[in-house]
Order: structure tokens, then sequence, then C-alpha cells
């Protein structure tokens, strides 16, 4: 696959020897054929690693010393950062935070380690061959050194079709995993060694000892991962939607940050649902910045998303709904260096918290003087009594660990076969989940797995080649405050997301701090649907998943149907099933087109 045209941040190949009759790095370096626009940021005989060295990058690399180099961007440098007794640079997790992989060749023994950092900000995949490893983020430059014939990995895909993000460290291709965020990988010869360093549920045990102390924590945080991410930029546009997050954002771009060149996009449907403009107009004026008021028409929107990266697993953001290419070209005549979004605020001030908290909190205090309050307000928050409240209280005390169906609870009506009765959770599933769902209470358990779910707003788009996408929200300072907060406190004053309403009052809007329903895009969604129906009626009917038996071809029919299509039933999981297919397609048409290449590899 040809990408030379398409600059992409973060693109980096490592070429990592497991094995003493593995081919010299060069050798397999050229055969990627990858041309120009590569700079050399590793060189041992054991481990090399290229990184892409033109704009729009501002990630780019650097050495902790001659052994170890580290990918990326990191902030609060200090020197002191390899941890010599187990031969690895965990150091970085406790004193950098920030966006990086770092590789590290240990001069005695010449292990190789790779770790990530646990925001998960920068792709980090393995694509295993007989004789060597290759770490990597961008698969398009080494689709052609995968050796299966077969690249999909129908197994992940019949589990993907239930849950699509409860994942683990499979994708949906065969020989390509993941390095989880947070993870080191060691390369020992041909034995490889998975250390967990960093996990959310051992970050929760350390919580705040006051909702005042939990509030500051949190506003502390936003401010250090916003202002150092903004100071990389001159020129940024922020998508601003006219919701909490993204206002809190650009009140700390321009407040505390004091930037001085930000414009904000607000994009605009003919659907009363997802027309958040006035929420909008009134935190530029607050803040003083330019607002572009840009219409979305179903009639202008594509079947597929144009971007240049392939993605390792499917993702409903395939199918363009036309903002990363309206973006995009906004970002273009604006010279804009970087997108800012406010993505990550749903999961960190954890909206749509349960009455449930009230078990974190029943198991944390036991029923003490404050839980009548704390269940009264979790009561009113979700608009049930407070016994109900009392109710959930008294069964988590006699109820189990959780099994892992029991969090997803979710089935998809449209699969056939053994894709239908599919629950092997155990073996797909994130292993922070796995890990916490024993001791964690059952809504700080939720909230491990919305950080699970959010690493899927790290999957690039379109808009990506252009300028940087940065979600600053989602930072490990923020991550860690959100993870220590008790659950319960989040619902301050019986609202959603108020801890952070009130942390960061100063910087919004009364329209927006007072305000109480999100927008959405499901009617934008089912209106480009009802136009593309007879495309995606022959995608689903005639595709790979019916041929593989994953998908039931009756329901389908009588789901694509323009009535029950426009009643927005199921749409979701009708979503997820065309998405999977046009994403198998396309990769197995990447796959013949570079069949050659990986052959004669």
């Amino acid at each position: 696959m040809n990408t030379e045209g398409h600059p992409m941040m973060h693109r980096y190949v490592s070429i990592i020897s497991t094995s003493p009759a593995s081919s010299s790095h060069d050798e397999i370096w050229a055969q990627l054929g990858l041309g120009t626009g590569w700079e050399r940021a590793l060189r041992t005989s054991r481990a090399s690693a290229w990184v892409w060295s033109r704009a729009p990058s501002r990630l780019n690399h650097r050495m902790l010393n001659a052994m170890t180099c580290v990918i990326g961007l990191d902030f609060a440098a200090r020197s002191d950062v390899c941890d010599e007794k187990d031969g690895a640079p965990v150091g970085l997790l406790s004193a950098r935070w920030g966006a990086y992989v770092a590789l590290r060749v240990d001069p005695d023994s010449g292990a190789v380690s790779v770790l990530r950092d646990p925001s998960g900000r920068i792709e980090c995949w393995r694509l295993k061959r007989r004789d060597y490893d290759i770490v990597f983020s961008h698969y398009g430059d080494v689709i052609g050194q995968n050796p299966n014939s077969d690249p999909i990995d129908w197994q992940y895909i019949a589990y993907h079709l239930n849950n699509t993000w409860l994942h683990g460290d499979r994708t949906g291709i065969s020989n390509v995993t993941e390095i989880l965020p947070g993870e080191e990988l060691v390369f020992d010869g041909q034995a490889v060694r998975r250390i967990v360093h960093w996990s959310p549920g051992q970050i929760a045990k350390d919580s705040y000892s006051s909702r005042e102390e939990a509030g500051r924590a949190i506003r502390a945080s936003a401010e250090r991962a916003v202002s150092a991410w903004a100071a990389r930029y001159d020129r940024i546009v922020l998508d601003l939607s006219g919701g909490l997050d993204s206002a809190i954002v650009l009140g700390l771009l321009r407040r505390h940050a004091g930037h001085p060149n930000v414009v904000g996009i607000n994009y605009v449907t003919n659907h009363s649902e997802s027309d958040e403009r006035h929420f909008a107009r009134d935190a530029a004026d607050l803040h003083g910045v330019r607002l572009i008021e840009q219409t979305v028409s179903s009639q202008t929107v594509g079947r597929r998303a144009n971007f240049s990266m392939r993605l390792l697993r499917p993702t409903v953001r395939l199918m363009s709904l036309g903002y990363d290419e309206l973006g995009g070209a906004i970002a273009e005549k604006l010279s804009a260096e970087a997108f800012f979004t406010g993505s990550g605020g749903d999961h960190l001030f954890f909206d749509n918290i349960s009455t449930r908290a009230i078990a974190d909190y029943r198991r944390q205090n036991g029923f003490d003087s404050k839980f009548v309050a704390t269940a009264h307000e979790l009561a009113r928050l979700s608009k049930n009594t407070i016994w109900n409240a009392f109710g959930v209280a008294i069964k988590d005390c006699l109820r189990a660990a959780p099994q892992l169906a029991d969090l997803v609870k979710l089935q998809n009506p449209f699969l056939a076969g053994d894709a239908a009765s599919f629950s092997d959770y155990e073996r797909f599933a994130h292993p922070w989940v796995v890990d916490a769902r024993s001791h964690m209470p059952p809504e700080k358990l939720r909230q491990i797995v919305n950080l699970v779910e959010l690493q899927r707003h790290y999957w690039r788009y379109g808009r990506g080649d252009i300028a940087q996408e940065v979600h600053p929200l989602i930072s490990q300072p923020l991550i860690e405050a959100s993870l220590r907060t008790p659950t319960y406190w989040f619902a301050s004053g019986g609202v959603q997301r108020g801890l952070a309403r009130d942390a960061f009052a100063d910087l919004l809007p009364a329209s927006i701090r007072e305000r109480r329903n999100k927008g959405a895009n499901t009617s934008h969604r089912v209106q480009m649907m009802l136009r593309e129906l007879p495309w995606i009626r022959a995608m689903l009917l005639e595709g790979r998943l019916a041929a593989e038996g994953l998908v039931d071809r009756t329901r389908l029919e009588a789901a694509l149907q323009p009535m029950v299509l426009s009643a927005g039933a199921d749409i979701w999981r009708l979503t997820t099933c065309l998405t999977t297919e046009m994403w198998i397609q396309q990769m197995e048409a990447d796959h013949r087109v570079t069949a050659p290449e990986r052959l004669a590899g």
C-alpha cells in the first residue's frame, strides 16, 4: 500500500530479531519498500526503528541513551528514567506522561523491551514472523510481511459483532496482536514475556479522601494536560459541539493555557436532536473565539470514510458521516496544525453513572451517616426512588463477582450459527477488566470498562492526514485522577457529571453548565443509510459475513426495509454488521494487492 502521499502522525516501524537466523534489519526494511520520508531512530543488532519524519508529525523521537529510544512525546521529562533493575525504562510511567512507545535493548542480555504509555495514544501492534517481529503503528506499512494467506481472524470477528469495545490484545487480523497501554513486551531470544506495569484497578485503590480534593485534582490534571498539548501548536481547530466536554477544553485552552489562535467548528445537520448551535455560540462568545457552523448533509456523505490508515479492528467510523471530510477541508483552509476535541470527557467525568454507585459507597463506607444522603443523590440522578437505591446496596451484599457476560449484556440480533451464541469473553476481553472484576465495586468496574472503550477514540480518520488529532482530556494525569475519584462523587448535586460541572464552573456559560441533555446523530445516520439502502443490502446479504455464516440473512432482510430502518430499531447493531463487512472487504482487497510481496518475503 502506498502511503507516501499521506503524512501521518506517530508513524513508525520497529524490527526486532528473535533468532540468530534473522535477516539483517536493513534487508527487511528494504523489503517493506516504504520509500523516502523516514528517519532511523534506533540502530542495534537486536532492534531497529524508523519514524516518519515529515509534517504534520510533531511527536518525533529521542534517545534516552545509546540503547533506549522514545518514539512520541513525553512531558515533565527527567533524566533518571531508566530502571536498571529489570532492564526496562519503566521509570517513564512515573516520571513522565504523554504519548509514547519506548524501545530498549539491554546492553548485557540483549533482551529487547517495548513499553507503551498508559494512555495508549500511539498505536502499538505486533506482527510475528518466524525469526523476527515487527512492532508498528500503521498496518499498511507492514502488510506485505504478514505470512498468512487468509488475513481475517474470524473468531475475533464473531466476538466483535457481539461486543465492539471490550477487546484485549486480539485484532481482526491473524498474526497481529496489540501491545496494550501500560504494558511491556520483553523479547529475550524466542521467548516473549508480557509485564503489566500500569493497571487502572491498582490506581483506583488509592482514592481521594474528599469530594473537594477529587474536584481540585481533576481540575489541576485537566489544566496540566490541555496546557501541555496546546503548547505544541500555533493554530488549533476545536470540535465545539456545544456539550460539556468540548466547552471545558475551550475554557482551558483560552483561560488557563492562554492560547491565542483557536477556532471552533460546530457541525450542523437538519435534525433537531443534533442542533447544538446555541450552546456552541455561548461557549465561543464567552471565550472570544471564532465559531464556524458547518452544515453536514446526508446527500454529500460517501459510503466509506476517506482515510489512508488501515485499522486493525472494525469500527463504525468506517462509514463516513461527513464530519471528518468537512473538518479536514476547514483545517486545510485555516492552515491548522491540530484538531482538538473533548473526546474522553463522557468516560473520565463518568456520564451516565447509575444507582449502582450506591453499592460502591456501601463497600467503602458501610451504612454510615452519609449513606442515606448519597442514596438520595443517586436516586435523583437516575430518576429512581431512594428505595431502589437501598435495594441495589442490599443485593450487592449478596452478589458474587460478575461474569464478563453480565458486564456486556449485549446480543446482536442479526448473528447466526456459532456467532449468535459466541460468549468467550474470557478469551478476548481486556485484562484490565478480567483482573478487576473480582475486587472492584460494580460502578468502578464499569468505569474501567469505559476506559477500555475509550481507546476507540484514537483510531484516526481522513482529517488526520491534514493535521494532528489531539484529545487532551485523554491524558494519563486526568485518567488517574478520574480513577482515584469514588464513583458516587461524580454525581455531585444529583446530576450527571456534577463533579465536573462544579470543578470547571468558571469556564462554562450558564447554558452549558445547567444543560442536562445531550445531542445525537442517530437521525443523520438513518437518513444516510436510507439513501444508500440498495448498496447496504448488497453488502450485507451477499457479503463475506453471510458467506461465513456469521449473520442471519432472513433477519437482515427484514431489518433492511425502508419503514423498519426509518424507525431506527437496532440501528447500531446493523451499523456494526455493515462496517465490519466493509472492513473485511477492504482488508482482503489490501492483502490481495500485496500477496506477491508477502510470498516473496
